[in-house]
């Protein structure tokens, strides 16, 4: 055996011997320790006695620890469960929050759009407003004055000496007095007994049963008997549309009396009449004119509100059916 081989099998020698030592030493401490204790042995009825007590605590623990096998089983169980279970909550959840999410942009884009259709809705209701309460005759036949003329969006009616209005504007003016008399007749439901009116831009015309009448210039103040039969034929319907308005509402009465050819006893006529008198006859039936508008307009909008009035208690009761 070689040097180092014999140093190794004395090193194992040497702990086999020390670890007998300490079990000898065990030996001995626990044989003085029952010596002190006096102890005596026991007897075979108590040995069996305590024997079967031992085993019976055994068989106990054991099936103590087997119910506790089975509740930890059932709690593991129940532990997977509910892991489950928070899986699928926390899936729920993280749905949730994304429909959530999904639904407050909807909101969010619903609430814009509301915003801008009650922007529009409350621009569309002042624009209507403003149209309601702006009417399309005074807009559009703005009858007024200007020194010894009577005017009609903006163009005089008549001729003095010192202002020698030109035909054009003059025909101009005509044109409007004829599309308004015919317009509020018809928007009214009036019909002339005798006469058909004709706008015609600056050329407007009237018609009876012989042929139709120009009422625009230029014509000279001898050779204007057809231009003056238009004017009084003009005037005549001016006087039946204000009588069929008094027909209407008795307490309606025009500015200036129209008798035949005269207004305010001032001969609409041309033919040897002054430029000056001509002009205020004129002036004159264009007042009258003014108040059927007035008149009109008031019409208009009392029957605009009963329309409107009928149109709400329609729905009303519309509603009320289908409750």
């Amino acid at each position: 055996m070689c040097h180092d081989c014999a140093h190794r099998v004395q090193d194992e020698v040497e702990v086999s011997i020390k670890e007998a030592q300490q079990e000898c030493a065990a030996y001995e401490a626990a044989i003085k320790r029952l010596a002190e204790e006096d102890l005596q042995p026991l007897t075979d009825q108590e040995y069996a006695e305590e024997m079967k007590q031992a085993q019976e605590a055994e068989a106990a623990e054991k099936a103590r620890a087997d119910k506790l096998e089975a509740e930890l089983a059932h709690a593991e169980r129940e532990l997977s469960e509910l892991g489950a279970s928070s899986s699928e909550l926390d899936s729920l959840e993280e749905r949730y929050w994304h429909d959530f999410n999904d639904f407050q942009l909807q909101l969010r884009a619903h609430v814009d759009e509301r915003d801008v259709l009650l922007n529009k809705m409350e621009n569309s209701a002042a624009h209507l407003k403003r149209l309601q309460q702006t009417n399309v005759y005074h807009d559009v036949f703005r009858i007024w004055h200007e020194g010894p003329f009577g005017t009609i969006g903006g163009f005089r009616l008549g001729r003095t000496n010192e202002a020698p209005v030109e035909w054009d504007e003059i025909n101009a003016a005509w044109g409007q007095t004829v599309l308004l008399l015919k317009t509020m007749a018809q928007e009214c439901g009036c019909t002339f007994s005798s006469y058909r009116l004709i706008p015609m831009g600056s050329y407007p015309q009237i018609a009876d049963k012989r042929g139709t009448h120009d009422l625009y210039g230029p014509v000279s103040r001898i050779m204007c008997a057809s231009y003056d039969r238009a004017m009084v034929m003009f005037l005549t319907c001016v006087k039946e549309f204000a009588d069929w308005i008094v027909s209407q509402d008795n307490s309606f009465e025009m500015a200036y009396a129209i008798d035949q050819d005269k207004v305010a006893n001032m001969t609409v006529r041309l033919q040897f009449n002054s430029d000056s008198k001509w002009t205020k006859a004129l002036k004159y039936m264009l007042t009258n004119l003014k108040y059927c508008l007035k008149w009109a307009i008031t019409h208009q909008k009392l029957e605009r509100n009963a329309s409107a009035a009928r149109t709400s208690h329609n729905q009303t009761n519309s509603s009320s059916i289908r409750q």
